[in-house]
């Protein structure tokens, strides 16, 4: 699977968020938005940079009390956040230059450096709650699954025997099926019987795919290059259907929650929802005229939207939508990227500046705005500044290299070694 492909499906985006939040927001939902943000049941988690430019330093922040300072300082680059709970927060940092390869890492909330628990992951597939399974960078034709609450990892299932390297697992059903890639790039779709451990064969879809993902119960595909003509096949079915049939500019980067993959539609000035199943599909107009850009994030049960000026929020069948507050997308002069809603009905907003845009696919968002849902602006990173001139990505330039990531061992002085970023489907 090439590998811009898998990162950008991430980047589409245990939250359960307290007694007083609008909607319930999962781990799997926080996964689905990119893992830019983790929730325990009563506090939100973010990271945000601590140096200027090209960030080498950062910190993990309680939304609470972010203003603060960070619980947690980070001597490298995060990937992404996998699970937080009331004690700890556990993520993913790069551990070799060209970010590739990824450590887990625990961050106490009450505050210290950071812990590592597991090294030489090359691709993760994070699951619900406190469990996720991976594939090492030494060994990837073993699918593993770690286990956060018990801090252990152990074997799945072992394809090196056939040379097929994992490339996604998901449960779904109560069922564990996985996805490998042979050497001469054709790939098959297994699931695991729970008994005799054996790997039963699933139907190919059809029509034809080069490479698939597993979303919930679906497996699902691009059959062009470009991603763009998308379809769904029931994960045990045996034909696929065109996810929007070919009405919409769908690609396999939509933002997808439930049942759905939502898309724009520039001639009804529409966001729509595209059923995976191949029922009717769902549709809201908006107000104004033109969307210059999608921007959506939260739950199948809640969305949080960009629209003509404001933050708007609908149910995930696009029933009538409520503005929020208002929210201009060159506010603080900043690039805006994602919606997400947080513990205490808080609503997050991210992004990154001119410069720290060109490396959206490999850091975390550099920008972060914390916003309760009457509009109040609680914390910003970098600081507001209202006269800040609006800028596009094309005004930053790349540096040559990215440097290297500084990587912390467990207990032990920080170093140089290579830290990775590998691809994540989820």
């Amino acid at each position: 699977m090439p590998k811009k492909i898998s990162i950008v499906l991430v980047l589409a985006f245990a939250l359960a968020v307290s007694s007083a939040a609008v909607a319930e927001i999962t781990n799997r939902d926080l996964q689905l938005m990119g893992g830019v943000l983790a929730s325990s049941s009563v506090e939100s988690f973010f990271f945000a940079p601590l140096e200027d430019g090209i960030p080498r330093r950062w910190g993990i922040f309680a939304m609470s009390k972010a203003g603060s300072g960070p619980i947690a300082e980070i001597n490298g680059v995060p990937a992404r956040f996998v699970y937080a709970d009331q004690q700890n927060v556990y993520y993913l940092g790069y551990t070799n230059e060209d970010r590739t390869v990824h450590a887990l890492y625990e961050a106490s909330t009450s505050g210290g450096s950071p812990q590592t628990l597991l090294s030489g992951i090359a691709d993760a597939f994070v699951e619900e709650n406190d469990v996720f399974f991976y594939v090492s960078e030494e060994d990837p034709y073993t699918l593993r699954r770690y286990s956060i609450r018990d801090k252990k990892a152990s074997p799945v299932k072992d394809m090196s025997a056939s040379n097929k390297k994992i490339t996604d697992a998901v449960v779904a059903g109560g069922e564990l099926y996985f996805l490998t890639q042979a050497a001469n790039g054709t790939e098959d779709g297994y699931k695991l019987n729970k008994s005799s451990n054996k790997a039963t064969n699933l139907d190919k879809p059809n029509p034809g795919a080069p490479f698939s993902i597993l979303y919930d119960k679906y497996r699902v595909y691009a059959t062009d290059s470009a991603g763009t003509n998308v379809y769904a096949m029931p994960i045990e079915g045996k034909r696929a259907l065109q996810v929007g049939a070919g009405r919409y500019n769908m690609g396999l980067t939509n933002p997808r929650f439930g049942g759905y993959v939502y898309t724009y539609d520039a001639d009804t000035h529409q966001v729509v929802g595209c059923a995976l199943d191949g029922s009717d599909n769902v549709s809201l107009t908006l107000e104004g005229d033109t969307l210059s850009m999608l921007i959506l994030g939260g739950s199948p049960s809640e969305l949080l939207f960009y629209n003509y000026g404001g933050i708007y929020a609908t149910t995930g069948s696009l029933g009538s939508a409520n503005r929020l507050f208002d929210f201009d997308n060159t506010m603080g002069g900043l690039i805006w990227n994602y919606i997400v809603p947080a513990a205490n009905n808080h609503v997050i907003v991210m992004g990154y500046t001119a410069e720290t845009m060109t490396h959206r696919d490999s850091m975390p968002p550099t920008a972060i705005f914390v916003f309760t849902r009457a509009g109040e602006l609680v914390f910003s990173h970098p600081e507001f500044d209202p006269n800040a001139v609006p800028q596009t990505p094309g005004e930053a330039t790349m540096p040559a290299e990215l440097g290297q990531v500084p990587h912390v061992e467990a207990g032990g002085e920080g170093d140089d070694d290579d830290e990775d970023d590998s691809f994540f489907v989820f």
